[in-house]
């Protein structure tokens, strides 16, 4: 039978669809399992999920969980470790989460060509989404390589250049 993701699991009986669960939410619970403090029930409160969801959400993203279960272990900034935003990985997930958004609203909007219509280009809120979508992947990029730095260069070291427009003044007189 297929399950989250179309993978046959090989079970006779039915199992429920993994939730779907994004951005700092999905590390968070990802987080609370791998730790084991938290009940059946508290999960189900925290995260609005059946028993059943949570444990084919634990299934589905063993990996991952046994990855942060190992982190915990070797964490020593105790202090931090409750901040979803002091954690990269989760920041990384929620910028991700948000740029999945983005590109399924931008999807929505292409017509049968795949193109998006030049009328929806040429509007205000869709290049104000396209500059969030960029922002978003800088900062991405930031998250992994560390701030981009701009050189300066010494004022005495600086080239300036020049333009010169060599035309006539009168153009009107030029035309008749």
């Amino acid at each position: 039978m297929a399950v989250a993701g179309g993978s046959p699991r090989g079970r006779s009986a039915r199992v429920p669809a993994s939730p779907v669960i994004r951005g700092h939410e999905f590390i968070q619970l990802c987080r609370d399992i791998a730790i084991g403090e938290k009940t059946d029930a508290q999960l189900k409160r925290a995260y609005s999920l059946s028993p059943a969801q949570i444990q084919q959400f634990a299934f589905d993203n063993a990996d991952g969980i046994a990855e942060i279960a190992n982190a915990i272990k070797r964490s020593t900034d105790i202090a931090m470790s409750g901040l979803w935003v002091t954690k990269k990985q989760a920041r990384m997930a929620e910028l991700e989460a948000d740029i999945d958004d983005i590109n399924n609203a931008i999807k929505e909007l292409r017509g049968d060509d795949g193109t998006v219509p030049w009328q929806i280009v040429l509007g205000k809120e869709f290049q104000n989404t396209i500059r969030t979508k960029q922002a978003l992947l800088r900062t991405v990029a930031d998250e992994i390589d560390g701030p981009r730095r701009q050189v300066l260069i010494p004022e005495d070291e600086r080239k300036i250049v020049r333009y010169v427009i060599d035309g006539v003044d009168n153009i009107s007189d030029q035309l008749t």
